[in-house]
């Protein structure tokens, strides 16, 4: 006598991985965003911290601004915040740049815009644009 599977213990074990896959994948997708939301907001505050204590430096030396430009070289960003730069993306994901107005995109529609005041030391957020298919909002904090 043979043992083996019915085809409905087939079709019940298919369905229970579909439903089991249905449920996982937008979870993984939601840590995915988060991780990189951390991401860009971490980096954000060292952009802003290392502009601010520049103008500090800069005062005692008799200097009203902070870094003439946060520095551009090649494809890296940010050149004079962090030692090597940050990967310059393109307008519909990562880093890119447009005169003093900064911006990270994760996709078309999800993405922060922020300014660089340089005779206030500051990068501040101004617009945080959302996907509205995603279940969370993203804000200038």
């Amino acid at each position: 006598m043979k043992k083996a599977f019915t085809m409905i213990e087939l079709v019940v074990v298919i369905a229970v991985i579909g439903v089991i896959a249905g449920i996982a994948v937008p979870k993984l997708y939601n840590y995915r965003f988060d991780a990189e939301l951390t991401k860009v907001k971490s980096e954000y505050k060292i952009i802003n911290s290392k502009s601010k204590n520049k103008l500090l430096d800069n005062i005692m030396k008799g200097e009203l601004e902070s870094f003439k430009d946060l520095g551009r070289n090649g494809t890296k960003i940010f050149t004079n915040i962090f030692k090597d730069g940050l990967e310059s993306g393109n307008t519909s994901r990562g880093w890119s740049q447009m005169n003093n107005i900064y911006k990270y995109a994760f996709n078309s529609n999800t993405y922060f815009e922020f300014e660089y005041d340089k005779s206030k030391g500051s990068f501040e957020c101004k617009k945080a644009i959302g996907n509205p298919l995603l279940n969370k909002a993203i804000e200038c904090k």
